[in-house]
């Protein structure tokens, strides 16, 4: 969870609101390098991501 917290501070650095990575009315994923660090789906939001070798694929589907 380092990983997360190093995305959330320097995403508030840059004028971001960290709480939307807590807020479970928001879909989100956060990835770093070829990691990915953090996912959420909602309702009408569908994420399929896989952490491959050389980066991630994703699909987003939003309903």
């Amino acid at each position: 969870m380092r990983e997360l917290k190093i995305l959330t501070d320097t995403f508030q650095s840059l004028g971001g609101d960290p709480e939307v990575f807590q807020d479970r009315h928001i879909a989100h994923m956060a990835a770093s390098g070829h990691r990915l660090v953090s996912q959420r789906e909602i309702p009408g939001v569908t994420i399929d991501a896989q952490e491959t070798g050389d980066g991630i694929t994703n699909t987003i589907i939003i309903e």
